[in-house]
């Protein structure tokens, strides 16, 4: 029985996910027909609450096309994850959104979206099969050329261990790329300034042993090709050693420049410098550790595979001051460091 339910409210997903986005007459001005690409990316996530408030946080990385003049699709991927753990739930699936002329003016403009996802949850556990359905209906702020910063309600049909529960929550994101046909709020010129975002996946050495750190950033873009920013992470793997687990949270600026060698590739020279915090977390919840001063040189590349999109990797060292003073020993901080990106908004 639940899996006929869980089949029909499928099949009624994919019925409303056209309407939205194609309207009653089809993508008659797609940007698949006018022979070029446009669409936009970047970081969501969202929060939904389940019996007794209990709070559930998911990342999002839709990657969205422009098929008609108010409509986008695309897929999209979604994880939940914690501090010293990998991802428990990941999914993955198609998400369709419609923007309402009629509720949009000026900078602002309202989107309805939907989204079909399916993938595991339990990774670090014990590994089940789990689809949602997302409903959203999102306020839509155009900060700049390229660059907006959405939110609004959201509700999920979740399907897992064979039950059906409908959770109520909320979403924020930022567009990056081409986000409808609105006037921006601080108009910039074009081929000027650019403001643009990446996500950054970070592998550094801690004390002999390999880290992960999840993280991103956004920055300003000067025409010459030297960019300014901010940018953070934190760690997004368990080591574990008498009983605690490891933390570690960066955070810092960074100054790079582009260097555009063709139409599609990019050499990028980068420093980040900030913050560093190492230390254990106890099962009770209590931190023992500090901060330290870091600094990160890199050389990045990266490969331009969309219009609103570049994916690549860098290798750098990261040096941290100091020695950690916590009762766990941490012996050795700086190491060599690799990284995978991607950066959004239009190139």
């Amino acid at each position: 029985m639940m899996k006929r339910k869980a089949a029909v409210l499928l099949m009624l997903a994919l019925i409303v996910l056209g309407t939205p986005v194609f309207g009653d007459d089809g993508p008659q001005d797609s940007s698949f027909q006018r022979g070029t690409l446009r669409g936009y990316a970047g970081p969501g996530w969202s929060v939904l609450f389940g019996p007794g408030g209990t709070g559930e946080m998911a990342s999002l990385g839709p990657v969205m096309f422009r098929i008609s003049p108010r409509g986008y699709l695309g897929p999209v991927i979604a994880y939940e994850e914690s501090a010293s753990e990998g991802p428990g739930v990941f999914l993955g699936g198609v998400k369709a959104e419609g923007y309402l002329e009629k509720l949009s003016r000026g900078f602002y403009s309202t989107s309805a979206g939907i989204s079909v996802l399916a993938g595991a949850t339990g990774l670090n556990s014990t590994v089940e099969f789990t689809a949602r359905i997302n409903g959203e209906l999102n306020a839509n702020f155009h900060l700049f050329p390229y660059l907006c910063l959405a939110v609004g309600p959201l509700v999920s049909l979740r399907y897992e261990s064979e039950d059906i529960a409908v959770l109520p929550g909320f979403t924020f994101a930022l567009k990056e790329g081409t986000v409808f046909d609105a006037t921006p709020l601080i108009p910039l010129k074009e081929g000027g300034l650019r403001v643009s975002g990446y996500w950054q996946g970070l592998w550094i050495f801690v004390d002999g042993r390999t880290g992960f750190v999840d993280g991103g950033g956004t920055h300003v873009q000067l025409t010459s090709g030297l960019a300014f920013g901010i940018t953070g992470g934190v760690l997004r793997q368990r080591i574990e050693r008498s009983g605690s687990d490891l933390a570690v949270m960066l955070t810092g600026v960074t100054a790079e420049w582009d260097r555009r060698l063709t139409s599609w590739f990019t050499l990028t020279p980068r420093v980040t410098a900030g913050l560093a915090m190492y230390g254990w977390q106890a099962p009770d919840g209590t931190m023992d550790g500090d901060p330290h001063f870091m600094i990160r040189p890199e050389l990045s590349a990266y490969v331009g595979i969309l219009p609103f999109m570049e994916v690549g990797g860098g290798v750098g060292y990261h040096i941290v001051t100091g020695k950690a003073d916590t009762t766990i020993p941490l012996d050795r901080l700086s190491s060599v460091s690799f990284s995978i990106q991607a950066r959004v908004g239009q190139r």
